[in-house]
């Protein structure tokens, strides 16, 4: 490198040559792969956009066309049982049919070119390229926390079986048996107008702008959409001689209009994904090659940001001042305990759900071209939600959109990380602010430590600095294996502190 470079330019350059080193496919045999692979999920994807999905009620036997999304969402909500274990099928059709479609053969191109590149398969090559992991230290974390969510999550259905019965914890059954009700209670306080609007004020005041980025949304589900929300930076911010660059942010949602629960599902999209957008709105590094989503960014890193906001919307102090009726009525205490206690309850799973898909890609990859087999792949599948759920995935994790594309497959255990690094991330908010919902100090922190440096350190690197530790499922598991009493002295103090600013609100306000 030049020694009359400034130290801008040097850092710039360092940025691009990390960005094209993970990235590059050397040689024509390793490019033929790439074409070979990039080809074969086309025509995955045109498949998939033609594929006719929906359910067969088996009473009326009549279908109904229904995206996946609005499926799963059904399933969540309805009370007949019958018509639940139809969506299932619907959604287990919609997996069987991707792999026939040209997913097996997908990944069979992936495990190719990943070889052609000396790596053990894909699941190694995208994991030393996002998060330069070795396969052993990532699983050594994820094992770790299996086991010590295992004894939280089996007293959870113990609990469940015992108010509900055994028949609540059938696939079809368990959404709605822990989730349902609540979901249909809380769902006036969550209305799909205003969605967009709880997003904006709950990030203005805890201090989160978008560094002059411009944003566009694209809210609502409908056929051959993507069937996942999803945040995409196509022009990143950066700086140089001529200052700050912002960026341009879009966002999706898959709102699915009238139905119950679109405006909590469309919340939590928004805020997820603009915790991301706020990420990269705030890079500010000499070079567009740090602010871009693609490896060599950490996929942990990045979900960090996303899932430590929509941690908000479980928060009881959130809840208490912005879960709303469209008329401005206030969410009712003791849903605000119901909410709380559900997440808590439901907690160990939500972690052992995630980690379905990283266990799940690793044996999958790990197989032989010969061996990838549609039956052997769903054997795997089955296999991996059985010793994680001890029964069926709710949602058949072959059908998710992540497997369907190179880019977002065997990427998936940064979602696992990232609730690990979030715990931390509110402890250490909790410890030196006392707060997190509406403390406009949160937001500047987060962009000095967090958002500016953009991929410039690891994602064990970003969170040490952060919170002062050593990264670890600690702080996870604490929260996991909090007893009922605690769960409730936080949803009191909660209600507590809120009181005050209440009888300010009628008493001021002519709402």
């Amino acid at each position: 490198m030049r020694s009359d470079l400034t130290e801008r330019d040097r850092i710039g350059l360092i940025g691009h040559e990390r960005l094209m080193a993970v990235n590059a496919i050397a040689g024509p045999s390793a490019l033929a792969d790439f074409d070979d692979m990039i080809k074969v999920e086309a025509n995955l994807r045109r498949a998939r956009n033609q594929m006719k999905t929906g359910y067969r009620h088996s009473t009326a036997g009549a279908w109904k066309d229904s995206t996946p999304t609005e499926m799963y969402q059904s399933l969540v909500v309805t009370e007949d049982e019958s018509v639940r274990r139809a969506l299932f099928g619907g959604l287990r059709r919609a997996e069987v049919e991707l792999l026939d479609l040209g997913l097996v053969e997908a990944l069979k191109r992936r495990n190719r070119l990943a070889r052609r590149l000396g790596a053990a398969d894909f699941y190694e090559y995208q994991l030393r390229a996002t998060e330069n992991m070795s396969v052993e230290a990532l699983f050594k974390i994820l094992d770790d926390l299996e086991v010590k969510t295992r004894s939280a999550y089996r007293a959870s259905l113990q609990r469940l079986a015992s108010s509900q019965g055994e028949g609540a914890l059938k696939p079809w059954n368990y959404p709605f048996a822990t989730k349902g009700s609540t979901v249909t209670l809380a769902d006036s306080y969550f209305p799909l107008s205003r969605s967009l609007r709880r997003w904006g004020e709950t990030f203005t005041a805890m201090g989160v702008d978008f560094a002059g980025a411009t944003l566009r949304a694209d809210v609502v589900d409908r056929p051959k959409k993507y069937q996942n929300g999803f945040m995409h930076g196509p022009v990143p911010s950066y700086v140089d001689d001529e200052g700050f660059h912002p960026a341009e942010i879009g966002m999706a949602a898959i709102a699915v209009i009238g139905q119950v629960g679109a405006g909590q599902a469309a919340t939590t999209t928004f805020v997820h994904e603009g915790g991301h957008g706020a990420h990269f709105s705030n890079v500010r590094m000499p070079s567009p090659a740090y602010a871009q989503e693609y490896a060599p960014t950490s996929v942990a890193f990045a979900e960090t940001q996303a899932m430590f906001m929509d941690s908000l919307l479980g928060d009881p102090t959130w809840l208490v001042r912005y879960a709303r009726s469209e008329d401005g009525a206030r969410m009712p205490p003791d849903l605000v305990r119901r909410i709380v206690f559900d997440a808590w309850r439901d907690q160990a799973r939500e972690l052992r759900f995630l980690m379905i898909v990283p266990f799940m890609e690793r044996e999958i990859y790990a197989l032989s071209e010969e061996e990838m087999t549609s039956e052997r792949i769903s054997g795997i599948a089955r296999s991996v939600e059985n010793r994680l759920l001890f029964a069926d995935s709710p949602r058949p994790r072959l059908a998710i959109p992540h497997l369907q594309k190179h880019g977002s497959s065997a990427y998936y255990h940064g979602y696992v990380l990232a609730k690990l690094a979030v715990a931390m991330t509110r402890r250490h908010f909790l410890q030196t602010l006392g707060s997190i919902v509406d403390n406009p100090a949160v937001g500047p922190e987060l962009s000095r430590v967090y958002w500016a440096p953009g991929n410039s350190k690891s994602f064990l690197a970003f969170v040490r600095e952060l919170t002062g530790q050593e990264f670890s499922v600690d702080a996870t598991v604490a929260e996991v294996n909090r007893t009922e009493a605690d769960v409730e002295r936080e949803v009191d103090r909660a209600l507590a502190a809120e009181a005050p600013r209440r009888s300010s609100s009628l008493t001021t306000s002519p709402v």
